[in-house]
């Protein structure tokens, strides 16, 4: 199932959620909202649920207006990031609990339940687990649980908030993986909220990246890491530095720092060629102040001699061990794929 939002606004006492919002979801795409708190990513996928209304705009299913229909009847599936679960039921019966709540026209009989949710056991990895309670289980069983019982219902659409938000770093890793693995297994089509940037780049097809009730950019992952829209975008998708130039980049990364006035041009860490000595191609003067190693790199802060502020480089620890760089050190440091968007210093 395709959806379309078109033009959808959302305002909150003083506050406005979202403003002129317009999406497009392909059939069976694997969607992240990613962005900071505030930015309307959640009412974006609770108004896409029916659980909120929008003020203006329309969330269309295959081309059809959801306006009108309330969230029982949207065929959606939607996963909460504290997972919900009734706790006075085991895994089976929480599993089970959209289908046996079905009108009675509709409802399955109990054996199809029963396959069904053995079914579904398998299918998120907790064969034997049937009969425990949600407090016997582990923050990415129970997940797993609130998943199953999304899916239970055999939802057109699936929405998750912050659906891994709760849990540790190794256990929202493994279950990054396997919702990615369970996605290409059954191509239902998702939206999933985070303000995790490396689970949105690992995990979805498409990243909407969202800033104060706007969307700022659409892409691939490739697409919002490597070619960001805007500053935003290239600042809040991983460590950027916003270096302060005369003149903007060319396509040659030649640039100078000499006049107080120019263009924003933004660089990451790892693309930052360091140096002892300025070069033809410029380069901003600074002294290395801080040093420090984070697993595989070396993670450098330097401190510009002009006053303005501090860059920060990254290293792998071989290079630089053969490079023998010390606190105190000047070191020039020139961008060797620099991002300019136009901005004017004031």
């Amino acid at each position: 199932m395709s959806i379309r939002i078109e033009n959808l606004s959302k305002h909150f006492v003083g506050f406005r959620a979202l403003n002129n919002v317009n999406l497009e979801v392909a059939t069976g795409g694997l969607v992240a909202l990613l962005g900071p708190s505030g930015c309307g990513k959640t009412t974006l996928l609770r108004i896409v649920a029916g659980l909120d209304t929008q003020d203006a705009g329309s969330v269309l299913f295959d081309d059809e207006d959801m306006s009108d229909v309330h969230a029982r009847d949207r065929q959606v599936g939607f996963v909460f990031q504290q997972y919900a679960l009734f706790r006075h039921m085991n895994v089976f019966d929480n599993i089970a609990f959209g289908l046996t709540v079905m009108p009675r026209s509709k409802r399955p009989d109990k054996s199809v339940i029963n396959q069904k949710v053995c079914q579904l056991l398998e299918l998120v990895q907790l064969e034997g687990l049937a009969h425990r309670f949600p407090a016997q289980l582990s923050g990415g069983q129970r997940q797993r649980v609130a998943l199953a019982r999304a899916l239970a219902v055999e939802p057109k659409v699936l929405l998750l908030d912050e659906p891994f938000g709760a849990l540790d770093a190794r256990v929202r890793k493994e279950l990054r993986r396997w919702l990615r693995n369970l996605h290409d297994q059954l191509q239902v089509t998702s939206i999933f909220v985070t303000h995790d940037q490396e689970e949105a780049l690992e995990v979805a097809d498409t990243v909407v990246v969202m800033n104060g009730g706007r969307i700022e950019q659409v892409g691939t992952p490739e697409d919002v890491y490597e070619r960001p829209a805007t500053p935003f975008v290239c600042e809040f998708l991983g460590d950027a530095n916003r270096l302060d130039l005369a003149v903007a980049p060319a396509a040659s990364d030649r640039f100078s720092a000499a006049s107080p006035t120019g263009s924003a041009v933004y660089a990451r860490p790892h693309e930052l060629v360091l140096a002892r000595e300025t070069s033809a191609l410029g380069g901003i003067e600074t002294r290395l102040s801080i040093r420090r190693r984070v697993g595989s790199v070396i993670r450098l802060t330097l401190e510009r001699t002009d006053g303005q502020g501090v860059i920060e480089a990254e290293l792998t620890h071989e290079r630089f061990l053969s490079e023998r760089w010390a606190e105190g050190d000047r070191v020039w440091v020139r961008a060797s794929n620099p991002r300019s968007f136009g901005q004017q210093l004031h």
